[in-house]
């Protein structure tokens, strides 16, 4: 090997870490976003620098933690009112009338928070499944 043949060499070593640095780092930040996520952090949004590869997945797991929190937010949200709902019961046993209006209007939180539920689709006992 000759100065001309090292030159080449050193300059596809340096193109190599280069191109391995633009790959490795976004997938190093999305394990730690997928990371959060299983710990139930959806606040967490990935980053990466311009001259990185993988743009469009950085993307896509940013539009897929948005729309798990509008699902989850919405989900709150219902529980919250659910909830208010039940503690709303206890006074109302005064009349029977109350009672029964309170009741259906809960059962239709209920229905309500069901259905927000339901956007969801999860493995029974914390077995997943493999598409």
């Amino acid at each position: 090997m000759d100065a001309g043949d090292d030159r080449y060499f050193i300059i596809f070593i340096i193109h190599q870490l280069l191109l391995t640095h633009r790959v490795c780092g976004p997938l190093v930040n999305f394990m730690h976003t997928i990371r959060e996520m299983a710990k139930g952090n959806l606040t967490r949004r990935t980053s990466i620098r311009k001259a990185d590869y993988l743009h469009e997945e950085c993307d896509e797991i940013n539009q897929m933690l948005d729309g798990l929190t509008g699902l989850l937010s919405e989900t709150q949200s219902e529980g919250e009112h659910l909830c208010a709902r039940f503690e709303s019961i206890q006074p109302l046993l005064a009349t029977q009338e109350e009672l029964k209006n309170t009741l259906h209007v809960t059962k239709e939180k209920v229905d309500t928070f069901k259905k927000a539920l339901s956007n969801f689709k999860v493995a029974k006992n914390n077995v997943s499944v493999q598409p």
